[in-house]
């Protein structure tokens, strides 16, 4: 009895230090202004080493959506938006390396940007220019394996319940998308990926406020 009272004193003792080590550790700069203009609804997002940083938001007064990139850890930031235009509720998402980039959000006419970049957030694709592929959406949500090849985005037709949950997958890095089809009406989506990019989980609330969850295997 003694014995193991020993070792879960050790035990518990040994956790409390490596907790009490971890938080003292982390050290958070004083927080610095990226951006003079100002901008709402902001999203972030970096690769497995931490040296690429992503920002994508709303600005203030143009509305416009607007990226940032860092290659330095996230000490300086370079503003690579690409004429955007006008939108809301940006996400972002990259690969383990930090080449792939992918965002999405509710432009202008209601209806689902999706953009890919290939060199580390430096330049744009605009997958559907002419407005032909996605179609109306909000409530976006864009989510990339490590490699960055398979890319799955999902958003609802409407914000009232009534429209039906969109998801939409691409296998080349973004270039060419497949429609998934439709799902019932709900809210919010959130979609998710392993590393592999081959098991695919979407999860949303329905107008009645009951969850579902989708599943796939690619």
């Amino acid at each position: 009895m003694k014995l193991r009272n020993l070792w879960i004193f050790t035990f518990v003792f040994l956790n409390f230090f490596l907790i009490k080590a971890f938080t003292e550790s982390v050290t958070f700069t004083s927080p610095e202004v990226i951006s003079s203009v100002g901008g709402d609804l902001v999203e972030i997002a970096t690769n497995s080493t931490g040296r690429y940083v992503y920002t994508i938001y709303r600005e203030d007064t143009s509305v416009v959506i607007k990226t940032l990139v860092s290659s330095d850890f996230g000490v300086t930031f370079t503003d690579t938006s690409d004429s955007f235009g006008v939108g809301t509720e940006p996400q972002i998402a990259t690969d383990s390396s930090g080449r792939y980039v992918y965002a999405i959000w509710e432009n202008a006419l209601v209806e689902i940007s999706i953009y890919f970049s290939h060199d580390f957030g430096q330049t744009w694709t605009d997958i559907d220019p002419l407005g032909t592929i996605f179609g109306a959406g909000v409530d976006s949500h864009i989510e990339t394996d490590d490699s960055g090849q398979f890319v799955y985005a999902t958003w609802s037709e409407d914000g009232t319940g009534t429209g039906d949950i969109k998801i939409f997958t691409s296998k080349n890095f973004g270039v060419n998308w497949t429609d998934a089809g439709s799902f019932g009406t709900g809210l919010v989506p959130e979609i998710t990926t392993n590393s592999s990019g081959k098991y695919v989980d979407a999860i949303w609330r329905t107008a009645a406020a009951s969850v579902k969850i989708g599943r796939a295997h690619v």
